[in-house]
């Protein structure tokens, strides 16, 4: 039932449209002065016009350029201390399912709102497409934590697959480590390929946090969830 809460307030997308919309509104004045001082702000247009007639084409290369800014926030998630404090409540999944990536803190999910929206905005996405691009990858990040054996065979090297995910999700695994974790792809996993996080074990290890095989207790329900949270955040603020 909580997951489902989660779900239902995640897949919406209220905070990602929010964040967007907010920050258009704000941006839009500012465009025009640039535009004013003679300065015309870029879009992938721009550099390659032949994108305006290519939807689908351009729809691919705004969920890379977006998908390679999700690797390095979900680095920035774990590397930050103060960031992982409200990250690790979801990794304290114990039992993943499709519903799993929705399972976040509230404000983790407005940083991480804040931030697509500020890259999409930088590079010219357009309103009309966030929409879209934030189905597709919502979608693929559903299935990158569902509760199957599934590695996309000769795949597994382009796109993130359960199996894939599943090892990042790994208790001593997915937060621990030279990198702080590995797999931190949301759509490729050739970024961590690339930056040399990627782990294809075959292995389907127990998910959750290390630190809850010594009773750390990180919430049940949505606002016992969302409390523990701040007082996580507190406590790495202003420690006793």
């Amino acid at each position: 039932r909580t997951d489902m809460l989660f779900t239902f307030a995640n897949k919406v997308g209220l905070l990602p449209l929010f964040a967007f919309a907010a920050l258009w509104m704000l941006f839009k004045p500012f465009e025009s002065w640039l535009r004013l001082q003679g300065i015309t702000p870029w879009s992938l247009e721009d550099l390659w016009p032949a994108l305006a007639g290519m939807p689908a084409i351009s729809l691919l290369l705004y969920i890379v350029i977006l998908d390679f800014a999700g690797y390095w926030q979900h680095r920035a998630q774990h590397r930050l201390n103060w960031w992982w404090q409200l990250h690790a409540l979801h990794h304290a999944q114990r039992d993943m399912t499709f519903w799993t990536d929705d399972r976040n803190h509230v404000a983790d999910e407005l940083l991480g709102a804040f931030w697509m929206a500020t890259v999409a905005l930088a590079v010219g996405v357009p309103p009309q497409q966030f929409p879209l691009l934030l189905f597709a990858t919502k979608f693929m990040e559903s299935l990158g934590h569902a509760n199957i054996r599934w590695n996309f065979g000769p795949l597994k090297h382009v796109l993130v697959s359960p199996q894939f995910h599943r090892v990042h999700h790994g208790v001593s695994i997915g937060h621990e480590g030279r990198h702080q974790g590995v797999n931190f792809a949301v759509v490729f996993s050739f970024w961590d390929k690339l930056f040399a996080t990627a782990d294809f074990r075959d292995t389907y290890p127990a998910t959750g946090v290390a630190d809850q095989l010594h009773g750390k207790h990180y919430g049940d329900g949505f606002w016992e969830t969302q409390w523990l949270g701040f007082v996580r955040l507190k406590q790495h603020f202003w420690p006793r």
